[in-house]
């Protein structure tokens, strides 16, 4: 099954790089392209000129209002693998693609920020950290200054200083996106994970639990948050000294998410939990 799937990825991302594109000129004209390149300030159209003759025009951009890319099955079909655990191969799977847009990406109608963005969520969810740094870097470097690029990138710092080991700064990070309401809270579910494994670091287990518990509250659907969520809910449960529901939450987690990278770590603490001896700071 998990290779028919990706089958399917990677047949879909083929084909969102390589049907035709049209170009819509500024002066109202559609350009119908068998394929396109970039040089510099400049696409090279491939069109079909007479009968079965093709030939290379080209077109500067100032004089393009859009391209009409194709829309790669990929964004519909890698957050579905991603969510499913299947992140590491979705990465693989979104590289070709990003590569493909990445000439085009000021160009209006082009989709590398949104395949680069999921391209990053796959790293990162794959644990790929250093791969996912040098992403967030490309994101940063061609598109910072895009709402949705500079929150993703903001909540991305959040996780390098966790890494790092300062929690106070990834909640200095993190503190404006979640109370901004502008955000839609599918956006703030890995704001609010980041956002309880700091609380968990500083020991504030309260805050901690009320960060994690927004994630199934009010984004149930995002499954690629869940089991961070459930596992980082276990370890504030514990710090309150609530057993039970510690106990709850990671049967939760083993039961609806058995793929999840969080399981190994999940078993283990439900094992020193009945044996008296559970750890609620946070691990990775």
């Amino acid at each position: 099954m998990r290779r028919t799937l990706f089958i399917f990825l990677a047949a879909a991302c083929l084909a969102g790089s390589a049907d035709a594109q049209t170009l819509q000129l500024r002066d109202g004209t559609s350009v119908p392209t068998l394929s396109l390149r970039r040089e510099g300030d400049t696409l090279i159209a491939k069109i079909r000129t007479t009968g079965e003759n093709v030939g290379e025009l080209g077109y500067p951009l100032a004089g393009i209002l859009r391209v009409d890319f194709p829309e790669p099955a990929l964004l519909k079909t890698v957050p579905e693998a991603i969510d499913k655990g299947q992140a590491d191969e979705a990465a693989r799977q979104l590289a070709p693609a990003v590569a493909y847009y990445l000439p085009f990406y000021n160009v209006p109608g082009n989709h590398w920020k949104r395949l680069a963005l999921l391209q990053l969520d796959a790293l990162s969810a794959a644990r790929r950290d250093k791969e996912a740094d040098a992403a967030a870097a490309e994101l940063g470097r061609l598109a910072g200054t895009d709402p949705e690029v500079f929150r993703t990138l903001k909540i991305r710092q959040a996780e390098t200083l966790l890494r790092q080991g300062d929690a106070k700064k990834a909640l200095d990070l993190l503190d404006p996106l979640v109370h901004d309401p502008a955000i839609p809270p599918a956006a703030l579910a890995p704001a609010w994970v980041d956002q309880g494994a700091a609380w968990l670091t500083q020991r504030d287990y309260k805050a901690a639990l009320l960060a994690y518990l927004r994630v199934p509250v009010y984004v149930p659907e995002r499954a690629r948050y869940m089991p961070a969520a459930l596992l980082g809910s276990a370890r504030a449960y514990m710090g309150l000294d609530d057993k039970r529901r510690a106990e709850d939450a990671l049967n939760q987690l083993l039961s609806t998410y058995p793929a999840a990278l969080e399981i190994p770590e999940a078993k283990q603490q439900l094992q020193r939990l009945t044996g008296g001896s559970a750890d609620p700071s946070p691990g990775r």
